[in-house]
């Protein structure tokens, strides 16, 4: 039998991040046309221009959670919804809009490997990046005033 009088606060917890994963799955698909039709640049212009009465009903549906609890949100959503796709490229640009006026950054990083192999990753950070992102050096920062 469920029981949540165990522990509130993380039940409460998962009820954030289950929030968070919803409003994923409804802004996601807009960021992944978006990005995929116009490329990086232009969309995080969009993002940056994204009507106020929007951004501000997916940020009452997101709800506010730090930037490592919404990745999982957010990586969580698009394993499980069919009709997303997207690697973390399209999550941190979800996730980022999601986020939008939490003081939070959008990075994309670069880095080589022992091999010379060349590899890239993106994150949404609000103070420092999250502990897989600090083997890569940012060459593209984004943050909304």
């Amino acid at each position: 039998m469920f029981s949540h009088n165990r522990n509130p606060r993380r039940w409460l917890g998962r009820a954030s991040q289950g929030r968070f994963a919803v409003a994923t799955i409804l802004a996601a698909p807009w960021v992944v046309r978006r990005l995929r039709e116009e490329g990086l640049e232009s969309t995080l212009d969009h993002i940056s221009k994204l009507d106020p009465w929007r951004a501000g009903m997916l940020g009452l549906i997101a709800g506010s959670l730090e930037p490592e609890r919404a990745r999982v949100a957010v990586s969580w959503a698009f394993r499980v919804a069919p009709h997303l796709e997207g690697d973390c490229l399209e999550q941190a640009l979800t996730q980022y809009v999601l986020q939008k006026g939490e003081q939070v950054r959008f990075v994309v990083g670069v880095k080589r490997d022992p091999a010379n192999q060349f590899g890239a990753h993106a994150w949404v950070e609000h103070a420092t990046p999250p502990p897989e992102a600090t083997e890569f050096a940012p060459i593209l920062v984004r943050a909304e005033p």
